[in-house]
C-alpha cells in the first residue's frame, strides 16, 4: 500500500506568470528576424528619397552598429541626411519601420497556424517552465510555487510578430487534466511595442532622450526616437498595461530578451519588483547552445552568476549602486539547459522553451544546417539520437517515445528515485511493460487510473514479469530501493495498425 498526501491545505488558490518574450522566441521557430536579416533585404531596395538614400549609405558604412537598429538610430547624425530635423526623423523612421513591418509580415506568413492539440501542449508547457532550471533545488521550489488549482499566465511581447499569439488557444482559459484538472487562464498579450496588425500600435527607437546623440535636434525630433515618450504622447497605454502585469505576478520569466540598452526602462522596473516583496521570483531564460551529458561541480552555478551579473549591469547605473546581490541572487533563476529535443519527433514537449524542433516544423521554407554527400545532393542535417534522450529526470512530467528503439527503454527520475520502464508493442489500445529494466524489482497494474495526481492508494498485485495495460490504465513500478512510481497510458500508436510509427505517451508520477 502506498500512501501519498493530499495538497497543503494552506496553499493559496492561484498563482500569476508573466512571461517577457523577446526576439529570441522567433528566432527559436526558426524565422529570420533580426535586425541583421531585415537589414539585408532594405539594403537592396530602392530608397524613395534621397533622405533615406543616405540613410542606408550610412548603414551600409558601419553595418555592425547596426545589429541593434533602435540604439543605432539614437547614435546618428540626423544633420548629415537633411536639412530639416523634424521631417528628416519622421522620414527615416517611417521608411524604415515600414520596410521592416513589411518584412517581418513575409516572415510570420512562414509560420503555419498550430493545431489544437498543439496549442493544449504548448499552454501546458508554459505552466512547466522551471523544467529548463538546472539545479534541482531551484526546480523543486519553483514548481511548489506554480502548482495550484489555478493558474493566470500574462505574456508581455517585445516582438511585433504575432506567433506566440497563434500557439494560444482563442477561448483564453484551458482545463489540463493531466495536471489535476487545473484551470488556466490565458491572459490577453501585450504586445509592448505595438503588433503587425492592422490597427496595434509600433513603437520603434531607445529609451531616454539621453540615448539620442545628435545634440542639434530639436526636443520634438528628439522625443520621436524615445519609445516611453511614443507611448505617452499618443495614448497607447502599453507601458503602464505591462506594468500591471509584472505587478500581479508571482514570478516573472525572462525569454529570448538580449537585455539592450534600448530597453532599460524594463529591466529597472524588474529590479523594483523582486525588490518589492521578498516572495517576488525572476527567471532568466538564456540561450545555451549546446547540450552537455556533463558538468564540472559548480560550472552550472558560475554561469548562472554571470548571467546574474548581466542582469544587474543592463540596469541604470544609480539604481545599480544599491543593489544588495546577496539577497537578490537568491529570488533570481537562470537556466543552465541547453536544447531539448524529443526523442521520436512527436509533437508533444514538456516546456516552451525547447522550441527548436517544434516550431520548424511549422515554419514553411525551413532549411536547416545542411551537409552535401558525395553525390552532391544537398541532405537535411542528421540529428542522431543519444541514449540520454530516452529519460526525464523529473518527478512529474509527462514523456513520449518511440518503443521500437532503445529496446523499449524509457527512464523516468533520478538517483534512488529512478525507473527504467520497459515496453513492447501489443496494439494501438494497449501495450506490454515488463520489470526487466535494470533496478526494477515489481511491476502492478492499475486499472482506470483517473488523475494520478489524486491517487492516495494503491492497492497492486505485483506478482506478475509482464502487464498489459490499455488506455487510460496505468503501471506502478517499484525498484531495488524501494521506491515507487506509476505510469498512466496517454496514448499509442502501432505502425502495424495504420500509424506511421510506433509510440508511446504516458503521464507519470515519482513518488516521494
Amino acid at each position: 500500500m502506498i500512501i501519498e498526501s493530499g495538497k497543503n491545505n494552506n496553499q493559496k488558490d492561484r498563482a500569476v506568470i508573466t512571461f517577457l518574450i523577446g526576439n529570441g522566441f522567433d528566432i527559436g521557430l526558426g524565422l529570420n528576424t533580426s535586425y541583421k536579416d531585415f537589414l539585408s533585404t532594405y539594403l537592396k531596395q530602392p530608397s524613395k528619397t534621397k533622405v533615406v538614400e543616405k540613410l542606408k549609405q550610412t548603414i551600409s558604412s558601419d553595418i555592425s552598429l547596426w545589429g541593434d537598429a533602435e540604439l543605432a538610430f539614437g547614435k546618428l547624425r540626423f544633420s548629415s541626411l537633411g536639412t530639416e530635423s523634424f521631417s528628416v526623423v519622421s522620414d527615416c523612421l517611417q521608411d524604415f519601420n515600414t520596410a521592416l513591418s513589411e518584412y517581418l509580415q513575409k516572415e510570420e506568413k512562414r509560420f503555419v497556424s498550430p493545431s489544437e492539440e498543439l496549442q493544449r501542449s504548448f499552454c501546458s508547457g508554459l505552466c512547466s517552465y522551471y523544467l529548463v532550471l538546472g539545479d534541482y533545488p531551484t526546480r523543486n521550489e519553483l514548481r511548489r510555487l506554480t502548482r495550484f488549482n489555478n493558474l493566470k499566465v500574462n505574456i508581455v511581447n517585445f516582438n511585433y510578430t504575432e506567433t506566440i499569439d497563434k500557439l494560444l488557444p482563442p477561448s483564453g482559459t484551458i482545463v489540463l487534466p493531466k495536471w489535476g484538472n487545473v484551470h488556466v487562464q490565458i491572459n490577453d498579450i501585450c504586445h509592448v511595442h505595438g503588433a503587425l496588425s492592422v490597427g496595434q500600435s509600433r513603437l520603434f527607437g531607445v529609451n531616454t532622450v539621453a540615448q539620442v546623440e545628435d545634440e542639434d535636434l530639436s526636443s520634438d525630433s528628439k522625443a520621436m526616437l524615445v519609445k516611453p515618450e511614443v507611448d505617452r504622447l499618443a495614448r497607447f497605454g502599453l507601458e503602464p498595461m505591462a506594468k500591471d502585469m509584472i505587478d500581479e505576478s508571482d514570478t516573472v520569466i525572462l525569454f529570448g530578451l538580449s537585455l539592450g540598452a534600448s530597453d532599460q526602462l524594463w529591466w529597472d522596473y524588474l529590479l523594483d519588483y523582486i525588490q518589492y516583496k521578498p516572495e517576488h521570483r525572476l527567471c532568466l531564460m538564456q540561450h545555451v547552445k549546446t547540450t552537455r551529458s556533463s558538468r564540472l561541480p559548480g560550472e552550472e552555478g558560475l554561469w548562472a552568476q554571470h548571467e546574474c551579473q548581466r542582469f544587474y549591469d543592463a540596469i541604470d547605473p544609480q539604481k545599480r549602486r544599491y543593489i544588495d546581490t546577496k539577497a537578490l541572487d537568491r529570488r533570481i533563476y537562470v537556466s543552465t539547459r541547453g536544447p531539448h529535443h524529443d526523442p521520436d519527433g512527436q509533437e508533444a514537449f514538456c516546456d516552451p522553451f525547447h522550441l527548436a524542433w517544434f516550431g520548424k516544423k511549422l515554419v514553411t521554407g525551413y532549411n536547416s544546417t545542411t551537409v552535401t554527400s558525395s553525390r552532391g545532393v544537398a541532405l537535411s542535417k542528421i540529428l542522431e539520437s543519444k541514449g540520454n534522450s530516452y529519460c526525464s529526470p523529473e518527478a512529474r512530467g509527462t514523456f513520449t517515445f518511440d518503443y521500437s528503439n532503445n529496446n523499449g527503454e524509457y527512464a523516468i527520475g533520478e538517483g534512488d528515485a529512478m525507473f527504467r520502464t520497459r515496453w513492447s508493442k501489443a496494439s494501438n489500445t494497449s501495450i506490454h511493460a515488463y520489470k526487466d529494466g535494470k533496478g526494477i524489482v515489481a511491476i502492478a497494474l492499475l486499472k482506470n487510473a483517473g488523475e494520478i495526481e489524486r491517487i492516495h492508494t494503491i492497492d497492486g498485485d505485483f506478482s506478475s514479469r509482464v502487464r498489459t495495460p490499455r488506455i487510460g490504465d496505468a503501471i506502478v513500478w517499484k525498484n531495488e530501493k524501494d521506491r515507487y512510481a506509476i505510469t498512466k497510458i496517454v496514448s499509442i500508436k502501432d505502425d502495424t495498425r495504420g500509424d506511421d510509427h510506433d509510440s508511446l505517451t504516458c503521464d507519470y508520477l515519482v513518488f516521494g
